[in-house]
């Protein structure tokens, strides 16, 4: 079987990820958000004062507008990254996630359950290995708390407490355009719209599990 160099990086360092991740604890996060709450802020227009420019001068051509086809909920994988940070001889933690497929970094704050195993419906596995993940999530916050201006002690970063692979759920909704099919998504448990670092991310998920299906 014949890949090409993109397919092959991208199947080897799945390989890698999956044999790494599989001695790490794996939980998923349930949807807040519901399906018709997500389908709603989804299919609005981006410019809505465009939009009712455009429909006040007739122009509403149904091929110019976004149609919503489908809607489906997908989880991808992240790792969840505590660090340990000291201030003042005083140690805590650090909640912090690495997206494993466009590698964006976040400080969260975990304000819904975390349920333990996979996700019940569709995931991607990780492409990201737990130590780039981990060392990414290291120097990601060690930036960010070098670029805040404090005047007391600020909290340092010392050493990673601990890593696990949790699936955080989005709600996709597929845009048929003139001559296109597109993608709209939204963070499940947050309502935020998804960054379009996070959308490569998913077309990129997408790209690896259509060629691994492939028959060459």
């Amino acid at each position: 079987m014949m890949l090409s160099a993109r397919q092959d990086h991208h199947g080897a360092r799945m390989t890698e990820a999956a044999s790494a991740y599989e001695t790490l604890p794996v939980e998923h996060m349930t949807p807040v958000v519901t399906p018709e709450r997500a389908r709603e802020l989804l299919s609005a227009p981006k410019f809505p004062r465009l939009a009712r420019f455009w429909h006040a001068l007739r122009l509403n051509d149904p091929h110019l507008k976004a149609q919503p086809r489908k809607q489906e909920c997908l989880w991808m994988p992240f790792y969840h990254v505590r660090i340990v940070m000291t201030a003042r001889g005083e140690e805590s933690t650090l909640d912090t996630t690495v997206d494993s497929w466009s590698g964006s970094f976040a400080i969260v704050s975990f304000e819904s359950p975390i349920e333990d195993g996979l996700p019940p419906g569709e995931h991607f596995p990780p492409r990201m290995a737990p130590q780039e993940a981990e060392s990414r999530a290291y120097q990601e916050l060690l930036h960010t708390v070098m670029r805040q201006r404090s005047r007391g002690s600020k909290p340092m970063p010392q050493t990673v407490a601990d890593s696990r692979l949790i699936y955080w759920p989005f709600w996709v909704i597929y845009i048929q355009k003139k001559r296109y099919l597109d993608l709209r998504l939204m963070d499940a448990v947050t309502a935020q719209p998804g960054g379009n670092r996070t959308k490569v991310g998913m077309l990129d998920a997408f790209t690896a599990a259509h060629a691994s299906t492939r028959k060459y």
